[in-house]
């Protein structure tokens, strides 16, 4: 079973106007045994990418990162 690590953080401004940001940890495709290697060496950026050429307005808080332990995430606005 795997364990898949998710998450939502709450950032406030100074003027108190709060932004919900979701993040999920990003792993390797499914797709990837029977459509070749992916392209992008970052699982976070694979589907961002991928959301963004699916959006007509993408949303700007959308990005890609990896933890100290090496696991790829990616966040986007709640």
């Amino acid at each position: 079973m795997w364990v898949t690590h998710c998450g939502v953080a709450l950032l406030v401004s100074n003027d108190n106007y709060p932004l919900l940001l979701q993040y999920k940890e990003a792993r390797p495709s499914v797709l990837e045994p029977y459509a070749g290697e992916c392209p992008y060496s970052h699982n976070g950026q694979r589907i961002v990418n991928g959301q963004r050429l699916m959006q007509a307005a993408s949303d700007i808080f959308l990005g890609w990162t990896s933890n100290s332990r090496g696991q790829d995430f990616y966040f986007r606005q709640l």
